[in-house]
């Protein structure tokens, strides 16, 4: 069963913390098929930054966050145990059998398989439902700085695709209109406690929001 967690940029913020995080994910290479998919967040608002003082175009700046998907990529290699960077899906059955976990640079592998917009309402959290589903992964963890997506002050256990696609939260626009199409177990969890993480990968109740997709 391969599980995709997607790392949130946000987490940058709070170095200490994505550092336990990392090293908490490279110690469960050898329980889980984990793969990896980089947040963009500080290297994505750069380019937010640049987009509107050069009037850049949205294709072009669709793939310069993207690229900035990729640096935080690195860094992420850079921190959890026994990862590997792959650009190549083909690769990463070979990875996870010697039971590394991968770390997706997305740039490559979307130029090949693009069907997402040149837009603002797509970001790493509709990526990593894409490459989740090309990847043929049974369980997406979208990992982020806060408890799971909330109502009026309120944690929510779970939402269903209408609700966000109704509702704001820290789950990008277009992500219920992608996730129509695929039907993967999806979590929203605060990467600032890692303990919530290892217990999603065990099946136990913790403080997290369920995407229901069906």
């Amino acid at each position: 069963m391969r599980i995709v967690l997607k790392i949130g940029g946000s987490l940058i913020k709070y170095p200490r913390k994505l550092k336990e995080l990392c090293k908490v994910i490279g110690d469960l290479h050898e329980k889980f098929n984990i793969i990896v998919v980089p947040g963009g967040d500080g290297f994505a608002d750069l380019v937010r930054k640049y987009y509107k003082i050069f009037n850049l175009s949205d294709e072009n700046a669709h793939w310069m966050a993207i690229l900035g998907m990729d640096q935080y990529g690195y860094l992420l290699n850079n921190l959890i145990p026994y990862s590997k960077i792959v650009d190549d899906i083909d690769y990463i059955d070979g990875i996870l059998k010697n039971r590394y976990i991968p770390i997706i640079l997305s740039y490559n592998i979307l130029k090949t398989n693009e069907i997402l917009p040149y837009s603002w309402d797509v970001t790493s959290d509709s990526i990593a439902l894409h490459l989740a589903t090309i990847i043929k992964a049974s369980k997406l963890i979208l990992i982020k700085d806060v408890d799971g997506i909330y109502d009026r002050g309120k944690i929510l256990s779970e939402v269903d695709l209408n609700w966000l696609a109704n509702n704001e939260s820290c789950i990008d626009r277009y992500y219920p209109i992608l996730a129509r199409r695929y039907n993967i177990s999806t979590y929203v969890v605060n990467g600032l406690y890692p303990l919530r993480l290892m217990k999603i990968l065990h099946g136990e109740k913790t403080i997290c929001t369920v995407i229901k997709t069906y």
